[in-house]
């Protein structure tokens, strides 16, 4: 199976606006899929990554095909996808509020997605409640910088009855320019993968052994 040629020829079947029936042009895009799902699940073979997967989620766009994967241990999405604008792969983060205890080994994590293409954190849910709030959004240059910024942010904005951020931090997506050559687009998802599968680790175990000592704390009080 050759994930690399399934992918460009579904996409570039949007880009040429070719006039294929619709049984070939639904053929391509399940062959991009399928591809890019087996991908997806070689590389965690490579990375050594543990954890058991949803079932495969489609994702279908105008410009973009892709696959989703949902880790059933993070509860969290994986996106690996071709669409006109390169290739992607993007994630959200789980158990954000927990960023305020992540050390250098996160940090170092997201700071690695930013050399593996171009990073960028989307369709986060902070509101532009000031002037000063509007000027420190236009800045986008460093995904560090912007995730730190929104975390900071949305810490201050409304939180729900357990002292939990109403809104949302986005997601990381990561882009690669679709004439990249095969070896080094799957070097890219691996790159990626392994940096966003990470440091949503960190992030799970740290919800966790909070949870854990809460649960500790609170059979002492029994």
């Amino acid at each position: 199976m050759n994930w690399y040629h399934n992918a460009l020829t579904e996409i570039k079947s949007h880009l040429c606006a070719e006039d294929l029936p619709d049984a070939e042009r639904q053929a391509r895009c399940l062959a991009a899929i399928d591809g890019l799902h087996h991908l997806f699940h070689e590389l965690l073979s490579e990375l050594k990554i543990r954890d058991k997967w949803a079932d495969l989620l489609c994702d279908i766009a105008p410009f973009s095909t892709g696959a989703v994967e949902r880790s059933l241990k993070l509860e969290q999405e994986f996106r690996f996808s071709v669409s006109v604008d390169g290739w992607v792969i993007e994630s959200g983060l789980c158990n954000a509020s927990h960023i305020r205890h992540m050390t250098d080994e996160f940090w170092g994590h997201i700071a690695a997605l930013a050399t593996t293409g171009k990073a960028s954190l989307n369709d986060s849910g902070i509101l532009e409640s000031s002037l000063v709030v509007r000027k420190l959004i236009q800045h986008k240059g460093s995904l560090v910088f912007s995730l730190a910024r929104d975390y900071v942010l949305l810490m201050q904005g409304p939180q729900d009855s357990v002292n939990y951020p109403c809104g949302t931090l986005g997601d990381i997506q990561i882009v690669l320019p679709l004439e990249t050559e095969e070896s080094k687009v799957r070097k890219f998802f691996k790159d990626g993968l392994s940096g966003l599968y990470r440091a949503n680790y960190l992030l799970h175990r740290s919800a966790y052994l909070e949870f854990k000592r809460f649960q500790k704390s609170k059979s002492t009080l029994v």
